[in-house]
C-alpha cells in the first residue's frame, strides 16, 4: 500500500518541485509533473506544499528575525492597576459641616495607548492615559450621633496626555531592562450625587437632592522600572512597576446649584466645609502591562 504522506522531499518531487545539490528549489517540466501526479496523490501533494511554505521556506532564510536594535518606531496599548493610600478621597470634608463621612479610594485601573520613537540608547514615548478609580456607591453619611443624613455616589475620572523618556539599562536582541520617567497633563473630573434623608433635609434646610460636578488639572510626574521582552512576531510586552506623583491643589465647579458647602456657581472655586480650596493628593504606586508593536 502506498502511504498517504511520504517524505516531504519526495512529495515535493511529485508536485513538480525539485532541489539542486546546493539546496535551491526549482520547478520541473509540465510533462514530468503530470506523470508524477496521479489523482490519488493530490492530498499528499497539498500537504507537502503546506509543509514547504510554512517549514522549509523559513529555514531557508525567508523569515525575519526580530531585533530590538533594528526598530525605530512603534505603537502600544495596555492597562495598569494602581493602589491609593486609604486617606485619599475626592469628597472628604465636602458633605456639610455636620456630616461625618469617610470614603477612601483604595485602588483602580487605567488604560493607555500611544507611540514610541526609538534610538540605540533609549526611546521617547508619547501617549494618552485614562485612570479610573473604584466608584463610591451608596455611601452612608451620618451626623455625630449616627443618624443617617444622606447617601452618596461618587465617581472620579482622570485622563490626559503623557510623555516619557525610556533608558535601556540592559539591551539584548529580544530583551531589555528599562528605566523610564516622564510627565503628563492630568485632568480630573468628580461627579457626586447626594440623596438626602428626612434627617438630612432638616439638618441642611434649603438643600435638596443634587449632583455636584467639579474639575481640576495638574502636571503629574512618574518613574518606573520594567522589563520588555519579545511576545510574538513583532510584538513585545513591557511589564513595569512605578510611582506617580499627582497632586490636585484646587477644584472648580462645573455646574451651578446649591451645594452642602454653599452656593455653587459654574467656574467658581469648589470649597471644603471649612471654606478652604478643595484639594486632593492622588499620588500612588502602580503596575502596568503594555503591548508594543514595532515596525
Amino acid at each position: 500500500m502506498t502511504p498517504i504522506l511520504s517524505s516531504p522531499r519526495s512529495l515535493l518531487h511529485q508536485l513538480g518541485i525539485g532541489f539542486t545539490a546546493s539546496g535551491a528549489c526549482h520547478l520541473r517540466s509540465s510533462n514530468d509533473t503530470s506523470r508524477g501526479l496521479s489523482s490519488g496523490k493530490w492530498v499528499s501533494a497539498l500537504w507537502a506544499s503546506a509543509f514547504f511554505v510554512f517549514v522549509l521556506l523559513p529555514e531557508n532564510g525567508f523569515s525575519r528575525v526580530f531585533r530590538f536594535e533594528e526598530k525605530s518606531f512603534g505603537a502600544y496599548f495596555g492597562g495598569s492597576y494602581f493602589y491609593l493610600p486609604s486617606s485619599v478621597s475626592a469628597i472628604e470634608n465636602t458633605s456639610g459641616s455636620q456630616t461625618v463621612v469617610s470614603a477612601p479610594l483604595q485602588n483602580g485601573y487605567g488604560a493607555e495607548f500611544g507611540f514610541m520613537l526609538s534610538r540605540s540608547a533609549g526611546q521617547l514615548r508619547f501617549g494618552l492615559e485614562l485612570l479610573y478609580p473604584k466608584k463610591i456607591t451608596q455611601l452612608s453619611a451620618t451626623d455625630s450621633l449616627g443618624n443617617e443624613l444622606m447617601s452618596i455616589n461618587s465617581q472620579l475620572l482622570i485622563w490626559g496626555p503623557t510623555a516619557a523618556l525610556e533608558i535601556f539599562l540592559i539591551k539584548e536582541s529580544e530583551f531589555r531592562l528599562i528605566f523610564s520617567f516622564g510627565a503628563g497633563l492630568s485632568q480630573a473630573r468628580v461627579l457626586t450625587e447626594y440623596t438626602l434623608t428626612a434627617q438630612g433635609l432638616a439638618t441642611y434646610p434649603g438643600v435638596v437632592n443634587y449632583t455636584e460636578e467639579a474639575t481640576s488639572s495638574t502636571v503629574s510626574t512618574f518613574g518606573a522600572l520594567g522589563t520588555e521582552f519579545l511576545f510574538v512576531d513583532n510584538v513585545a510586552a513591557l511589564f513595569s512597576l512605578g510611582y506617580r506623583y499627582m497632586n490636585f491643589t484646587s477644584f472648580n465647579h462645573a455646574r451651578s446649584g446649591t451645594a452642602l458647602t454653599g452656593t455653587a456657581e459654574s467656574g467658581s472655586s469648589a470649597l471644603t466645609n471649612a471654606g478652604d480650596a478643595r484639594s486632593m493628593n492622588f499620588s500612588h504606586a502602580y503596575a502596568n502591562l503594555l503591548f508594543r508593536f514595532y515596525f
